[in-house]
């Protein structure tokens, strides 16, 4: 175990397995008491050596999603403030489209990924209001109340009336 510097999931699978192999063995008699208490303390180790190794990479990949979270918000934040005074508006879409790229690449936990996630899509929202109108941005939830969609439907029927009194 002493050799090892990472965690190996299949070393932990193979502990496992012999240990499995060696609790059979207790339990069928065939091992002397010493013996198996040397053994269950030396496979104890190498389990204790294994789970350091492997809390050591998830204290790593904390760490890497803080990192990558970190860089993220401030981009989004330079983002909010551009659609916030309004200018270049197609620039900014283009910029959240690739960071939204980039986004699905990168590897988060799951509360980094979910923070940033909301982030990401709120300035999304935001953009398109500003581009497109506060209307444009409330169509996807829609007014689906009863005389909302009664509404929309005169509106399409008059613009299918007049589109045929044109043709004719």
């Amino acid at each position: 175990m002493r050799n090892y510097e990472k965690y190996d999931a299949k070393l932990w699978e193979q502990l496992k397995g012999f240990w499995d192999r060696v609790r059979e063995q207790i339990k069928d008699q065939n091992l002397f008491k010493e013996q198996a208490d040397d053994l269950q303390s030396g496979v104890n180790m190498a389990f204790d050596a294994l789970k350091k190794l492997r809390a050591k990479i998830e204290e790593e990949f904390q760490a890497r999603s803080q990192s990558a979270k970190a860089q993220f918000m401030e981009k989004l934040q330079q983002l909010d403030g551009q659609i916030a005074e309004g200018s270049r508006l197609g620039m900014v879409f283009d910029e959240l489209k690739k960071l939204q790229q980039k986004f699905r690449d990168v590897k988060f936990t799951k509360e980094d990924r979910a923070q940033v996630w909301e982030k990401l899509d709120g300035a999304f929202k935001s953009a398109k209001g500003k581009r497109f109108g506060d209307d444009a941005a409330s169509t996807n939830s829609g007014d689906n109340s009863a005389e909302g969609r009664f509404d929309r439907r005169l509106v399409g029927l008059e613009q299918a009336m007049d589109r045929m009194k044109k043709v004719h």
